[in-house]
């Protein structure tokens, strides 16, 4: 079998230059890739990627744990042979969801095991944590707990990052130790775990604002993407991957004010081979540093995120693998910098032509005793655009601000669109604000108000408004606000709003309600929180993925629900799924449908009746009579045998000369303690109490009642009665499990 592929030199678009890229083709390729060898056994790889940068009272947030994860969420599906449906993303998660989330994993690790395929399973948290455990809005998950659930889970290996404080005292000894001797290209030989710490026991974790980022996750990902590919195989393997984020870390933490940072590992590993982590021939384009060019290399996306960074040395080429789209680059060379740019096609490996870079000023920055490195005017970052407070545009390059909107500016006034790159004042637009970078203070147009980072502030448009990261503040718009992180505040707009990590806050709109996560309040015709909802979501449909607060709607669903649904009809994943049969004082017999959560749930269902003649107030009442019912409950297991419900019903009765909107109806409670048999089925028996009320009957059910009384054409009932049935507990996935 044979591949092949195109290697082009690019030449970059430099400051005072068009941008242009020039192709050359040096040659077509062919490699030979083992067409006799036996073909090693399918591998699925399954991850969950964690970022959460509250860690509770009196710890300060972090500013770039969800971004850590995206960056790691990015690398393992680009180049780690990860589907994007199993790599789950969980950002700003509590203690109970990422339980939940490692039970989920679990489960779907299970289903998906086939005879002939093996399971790589790979962890990563970045957040806070201590020397017991991981710190999640102020709950311990215990580093015991993690590691047990890790190595329970049914996977023939398992690979667990942790960028945390302190972090190292889930290895339980300074760097580690190797269990087995690793050999390249062998990893489907490899079975157990893999446990990487980006501290030791009892060392800080330490973010970076020059980097945006913990530098441990930088220098991992960067090693993953590349930079860690020692021995030039096109493939990062465990080994290679974890002594370049140890050498980069350690190196550039020596002299911060924290203290060195010294990453820890504790590999139990069997079998011969190392595991390779990321393939760079699996990307669509791939950035070649040649032999020769020495120096450290800075690559930065059309965001301004820093993609890479490389340590480069002068005897070696390094291949770097991306995504297709342009580039900003700069190579610090001692004290100097040169900077240009380069675009990625599509399927093409680029060669970087180190010779049409050209030379830019910089400064040397210092942030909170980092060591001094030189790039703050690196084309892309937030700290590299040109300041100009007040400008007046007219449309992108007629005004004030340039046509490539490499600018921060304090106060903004746009006839009709604005572009720019930060704002930290207020921007108003005639049609459009657009900004590329991080913004705060207020932005405000008639037509939509963009920002393609943060926002921190107040953010209005008539017809959209647009974080490309997180929120922090107010969104408003007649059609739609968006977020592409965690919105932390209010989101409000006549048709839809979108938080795509999650809300902790309100999120108000008169059609369509979605996040990631929910850690406050939904109120819209249509919600969804696909991952951990411990607010309430109040509408005519709500979907959680793991509900612990409230669903107040005509129809509430989740994946799984700990909390309250009410609703006319409650489904959750993890929930009760009851048919059930009875008989009562009410109705000789009845059929009804128990869903719900493991505690609270509602009832639908109906019933009929057939007794001897009574006293009527028409002679068109008869005793003979059907019903329909609604209500609501609560169940609470007493053991795994035994259980009480209590529950509320409103019963509508039915007859065939009688129109149904006719006063005769029944409310009644209920409270039933029942007995289950293998596990399966249950049978119950318990008091009800009952008050009825009809226009066309003196009295209902099979005995006569306690008492009643006219209020003017309607009898009111009053009686006590009782409920004794039988009801199915099948076992539907995680439904109806004790």
């Amino acid at each position: 079998m044979t591949a092949s592929f195109l290697r082009v030199v690019a030449l970059l678009s430099v400051p005072g230059r068009p941008l242009g890229i020039i192709v050359i083709v040096a040659g077509l390729l062919a490699i030979p890739l083992g067409a006799f060898a036996k073909s090693p056994p399918p591998v699925r790889r399954m991850a969950l990627v964690v970022g959460a940068n509250d860690g509770g009272f009196g710890r300060v947030p972090l500013a770039y744990a969800h971004s850590d994860a995206r960056a790691m969420h990015r690398v393992l599906r680009q180049l780690g042979g990860i589907e994007t449906a199993d790599a789950n993303l969980l950002l700003g998660a509590k203690k109970s969801a990422l339980v939940r989330a490692l039970e989920l994993e679990e489960t779907l690790l299970a289903e998906a095991r086939k005879p002939g395929l093996r399971i790589e399973f790979v962890f990563y948290y970045s957040g806070h944590s201590d020397e017991q455990g991981l710190l999640l809005a102020g709950e311990r998950f215990p580093y015991a707990d993690l590691k047990k659930a890790l190595t329970d889970l049914p996977a023939d290996v398992r690979v667990a990052i942790l960028d945390s404080c302190a972090s190292g005292a889930l290895t339980r000894s300074k760097g580690g130790k190797f269990h087995a001797p690793f050999q390249v290209d062998e990893s489907t030989k490899v079975s157990g775990h893999a446990f990487l710490t980006s501290t030791s026991a009892d060392e800080a974790a330490q973010e970076s604002d020059q980097v945006e980022a913990s530098f441990f996750t930088h220098f991992m990902v960067s090693g993953l993407r590349g930079a860690a590919d020692v021995n030039r195989d096109k493939r990062v393997t465990l080994t290679e991957a974890y002594q370049y984020a140890f050498q980069e870390t350690l190196a550039r933490t020596q002299s911060t004010l924290a203290g060195p940072q010294h990453p820890s590992y504790d590999f139990h590993l069997s079998g011969a081979g190392d595991l390779v982590l990321t393939d760079l021939r699996a990307t669509s384009s791939r950035l070649v540093l040649p032999e020769g060019v020495e120096g450290r290399l800075f690559l930065r996306d059309e965001e301004g995120r820093l993609v890479a960074e490389v340590n480069k040395a002068g005897d070696q080429e390094i291949g770097i693998g991306l995504e297709p789209g342009e580039y900003t680059v700069a190579l610090q060379q001692g004290e100097s910098l040169s900077e240009g740019r380069i675009a990625m096609l599509e399927g093409a490996e680029v060669l970087l032509a180190v010779g049409e870079l050209r030379p830019t000023d910089a400064e040397v920055a210092v942030a909170k005793g980092q060591v001094p490195i030189l790039g703050v005017t690196v084309p892309g970052a937030q700290a590299g655009f040109r300041t100009i407070p007040f400008a007046a545009n007219i449309v992108p390059g007629v005004g004030m601000n340039p046509v490539d909107g490499r600018v921060h500016n304090v106060v903004a006034l746009n006839a009709l669109v604005g572009y720019g790159g930060s704002l930290g004042g207020i921007e108003l637009s005639g049609i459009a604000s657009i900004r590329r970078g991080d913004g705060w203070g207020i932005q405000a147009s008639t037509g939509a108000s963009i920002v393609g980072r943060d926002f921190r502030g107040l953010q209005l448009a008539v017809f959209g408004s647009a974080a490309g990261r997180d929120l922090f503040g107010m969104q408003g718009a007649m059609f739609a606000c968006v977020t592409g992180g965690t919105a932390h505040g209010f989101q409000t707009s006549a048709f839809a709003n979108v938080a795509a990590a999650g809300i902790d806050g309100l999120q108000w709109s008169g059609v369509a309600n979605y996040s990631g996560a929910l850690s406050g309040t939904q109120l819209g015709l249509l919600n969804i929180s696909k991952g951990t909802t411990s607010g309430m979501q109040a509408g005519l449909f709500n979907y959680g993925g793991a509900v612990k607060g409230v669903q107040l709607g005509l129809i509430n669903v989740a994946a799984e629900n700990d909390g309250t649904p009410i609703g006319i009809i409650n489904f959750a994943g993890n929930g009760l799924f009851t048919p059930s049969v009875w008989v009562s004082d009410i109705a000789i017999l009845n059929v009804g449908l128990k869903m719900g959560s493991r505690h609270a749930y509602s009832i639908l269902g109906g019933g009929y009746h057939n007794s001897e003649d009574m006293e009527s107030v028409s002679d068109k009442a008869h005793a003979r009579y059907g019903l329909v019912f609604w209500g609501l409950g609560g169940h609470f297991d007493l053991s795994r045998r035994w259980w009480l419900e209590v529950d509320g019903l409103y019963q509508q009765l039915l007859a065939s000369d009688r129109p149904i909107e006719a006063a005769d109806g029944v409310a009644s409670v209920r409270a039933s303690i029942g007995l289950r048999l293998f596990d399966v089925v249950s049978f119950y028996v318990g008091p009800t109490l009952n008050l009825g009320w009809s226009s066309a009957r003196q009295d209902f059910g099979i005995d006569e009642s306690f008492w009643n009384e006219v209020n003017g054409d309607v009898f009111v009932n009053f009686k006590p009665g009782f409920v004794a049935g039988m009801q199915v507990e099948p076992p539907l996935g995680k439904m109806n499990r004790r």
